[in-house]
């Protein structure tokens, strides 16, 4: 018996050896029940499911709710851009008015500088 003979026996009776091992691993893996803990799922089984009529009712009073709140909420925008474009049209002539009010006001200021002036240079007799 030469080595090579000796090293192939020790190599063929562990490659055996491990098969052997990893059959019974299995097999006792098949025999036992896993249980995943904790359930990550969580499902709660009911007795009683949903029918598909049941569930088209319930989607259409949704649908409904959903466009009802929809056509609320444009109705209420709507109503809020009229009130600002109405508030913001009531700012803009005021400060149309008070652009127009300061302008006189300025022509008189200047028409009373301009007397002043006037007044100023008959009493002190200046040119």
């Amino acid at each position: 018996m030469d080595a090579a003979d000796g090293t192939s026996i020790v190599l063929g009776s562990t490659t055996v050896g491990l098969l052997i091992k990893e059959f019974f691993a299995w097999r006792r893996s098949r025999s036992q029940k896993t249980e995943i803990t904790p359930n990550p799922l969580n499902v709660k089984k009911e007795d009683k499911y949903v029918t598909r009529g049941e569930f088209n009712k319930a989607m259409e009073r949704n649908e409904a709710d959903h466009k009802r709140m929809t056509d609320e909420a444009a109705a209420d925008h709507e109503r809020m851009e009229r009130e600002n474009s109405s508030a913001h049209e009531n700012i803009f002539n005021r400060l149309t008015r008070n652009d127009r009010d300061m302008g006189e006001i300025k022509g008189l200021l200047t028409g009373v500088a301009n007397d002043l002036q006037l007044i100023k240079g008959k009493l002190f007799k200046t040119r």
